[in-house]
């Protein structure tokens, strides 16, 4: 099986996102006591591919929880330098096989953590019960940035286990782009009181405004980051090859756009945002657009009557 034929990035429109554990969650609804499955047939080929691969993964780690023999069943998914498939990750990731390699041997555990696995809220809570310690050598906002942010005290246990919040990710974003993307407001706030910086990267409020297409409170972490001098106009930066192929040259106004997020927009008029600068991405073929302009490509009417 070929694993190029899945997705790098779950920004791609091809990305699978994981479904493994959903569909082995039992329904204990009166009279309804069974897993709550997908049907198959809803499911893209990929999807079926990347669920056969990681019922495989879940029946070994069942049988047989060790080093040796998932390093042998990851051997087939790594690419050339080492690096497991992103999308076929995800998806080994969703059986929570870090929470069992927490109660089974630290040895298994940090070798999931450096092969790219990440702790979900519950596996994080168990290490914090178990005191677990991490050593020295693995700063543990990297291992854990994308499981945490949403978490106070989580994000405090890791600020006490000496945390950098200077840190960067696995995906080479930093703790508070992520932090900007989902965090809640106070978070953001106690990352700064702790030392992290709000200008090493100044493209905050971009990640900001991309957050608010999936999740709330988007407003007023742009309103804490305007009033600490950040520009509403900083477009997101190119450090992330996968994000800037696939989201393109794009700044906070288009990527609300993008998101049909008519209050954001209005939000971001409100406060300044020049509704002249251009936009290019991958589905304007590279081709420079006007706010208004990008709007009409996404069939957003209302949206583009505001930026005329």
């Amino acid at each position: 099986m070929d694993a190029r034929q899945f997705a790098s990035d779950p920004f791609d429109p091809s990305w699978e996102k994981p479904t493994y554990r959903s569909q082995h969650i039992i329904d204990v609804t009166p009279g309804r006591l069974r897993p709550a499955r997908y049907d198959p047939k809803d499911r893209s080929e990929r999807a079926k591919l990347l669920y056969s691969i990681t019922s495989d993964f879940a029946r070994l780690c069942n049988a047989n929880l060790s080093v040796s023999s998932i390093d042998k069943f990851l051997a087939d998914w790594r690419d050339g330098s080492g690096r497991i498939q992103p999308n076929i990750l995800a998806w080994l990731d969703d059986t929570d096989v870090v929470t069992k390699a927490i109660w089974h041997s630290k040895e298994l555990l940090l070798y999931l953590l450096q092969s790219g696995f990440k702790p979900n809220s519950d596996s994080i809570s168990e290490a914090v019960c178990l005191d677990f310690e991490i050593p020295e050598n693995m700063d543990i906002f990297q291992l854990l940035i994308d499981s945490v942010l949403d978490n106070r005290q989580l994000v405090e246990w890791c600020l006490s286990k000496g945390a950098d919040p200077n840190a960067s990710s696995l995906s080479s974003k930093s703790i508070m782009q992520r932090a900007a993307f989902y965090a809640p407001l106070d978070t953001i706030k106690l990352l700064v009181e702790k030392g992290a910086s709000l200008t090493n990267d100044v493209d905050l409020i971009a990640y900001a405004s991309y957050g608010h297409t999936t999740g709330p409170g988007r407003k007023e972490v742009i309103s804490y980051f305007l009033q600490n001098g950040l520009s509403i106009d900083t477009y997101l930066t190119e450090k992330d090859d996968h994000i800037f192929q696939l989201v393109g040259r794009q700044n906070a106004l288009h990527l609300a756009i993008m998101g049909g997020k008519k209050d954001m927009v209005e939000f971001l008029v409100e406060n300044g945002a020049d509704r002249s600068l251009k936009v290019a991405t991958r589905y304007t073929d590279g081709e420079e657009l006007s706010p208004a302009e990008f709007a009409r490509l996404y069939k957003e009417e209302s949206i583009a009557q505001l930026l005329d």
